[in-house]
């Protein structure tokens, strides 16, 4: 096993640059993993089709107090493992897109924001990487999007290796 993390409360905010002040809207992204199936698996994140995250890591959604945490285990994909959210959502060039959670667990977490036009995937940015820490610590990180005039939707992925 390469790492073990441990996710909780994932939010996503898109701050539209187009007039100033500029507003951050949070997306919903199912940062508290409720959205299940009776067996426990995830509706709104899925692992990354990639040979190069296979064999994927077991996930579960545990009760850790009064909150959901999602829990990877057993990751021994050649990069790791990545989960993406389901779902797509609409931005326009110049929007900035933070993603932050709370998180702890071994190893480290890379967090980015795929792109897509018209349903199709045409990239990723960047990815932020950042060392684990066995203690809860909040991460953030955020992305312009002005370098990708074409985007109509992006998602969100992190990846543990």
């Amino acid at each position: 096993m390469k790492t073990r993390a441990v996710i909780v409360g994932l939010i996503l905010s898109v701050a539209a640059m187009t007039a100033p002040p500029c507003a951050a809207v949070e997306l919903d992204v199912d940062g508290d993993f409720s959205e299940t199936t009776a067996d426990g698996r995830l509706l709104s994140w899925e692992p990354q089709p990639s040979a190069d995250f296979e064999p994927h890591a077991a996930v579960e959604v545990l009760r850790e107090g009064d909150a959901n945490v999602l829990h990877l285990s057993g990751v021994q994909g050649r990069y790791g493992d990545m989960l993406r959210s389901v779902r797509h959502y609409a931005c326009v060039p110049e929007d900035i897109v933070t993603i932050r959670l709370w998180a702890r667990g071994r190893g480290h977490a890379s967090f980015t924001a795929q792109l897509f036009r018209n349903q199709s995937w045409i990239g990723r940015m960047a990815a932020t990487k950042r060392e684990l820490q066995d203690a809860w610590t909040q991460y953030e990180c955020s992305y312009v999007l002005s370098g990708n005039a074409n985007v109509t939707a992006f998602d969100v992925a992190d990846c543990n290796s």
